[in-house]
């Protein structure tokens, strides 16, 4: 929880962790994450996340409320942990 809060301190916008939101919409995990989405997730998470049925999502706006990333994963505090990344790499 840490690690998300200090997510959120990072942001000047919201940050949502969203979880298998594929299910509500009766769609694979490969049917749910776009083609063009899918060259930034490792090839190995992705088959992970295939491989369990599940889709971790944090969507975070670091500097405005129009500007945005999403990081996709298997494991929530993997997916906080490189969304943290993301941050201070660009500062």
């Amino acid at each position: 929880m840490d690690k998300f809060k200090e997510l959120v301190s990072l942001c000047n916008a919201s940050v949502s962790i969203i979880v298998n939101n594929h299910k509500d919409l009766r769609q694979t995990v490969e049917d749910n994450i776009h083609k063009t989405e899918r060259k930034y997730i490792e090839p190995q998470v992705f088959d992970e996340m295939v491989s369990r049925d599940l889709i971790v999502e944090v969507q975070f706006y670091p500097d405005t409320p129009r500007g945005y990333y999403n990081i996709y994963h298997y494991d929530i505090d993997k997916a906080v942990e490189l969304a943290l990344e993301v941050i201070k790499n660009r500062r």
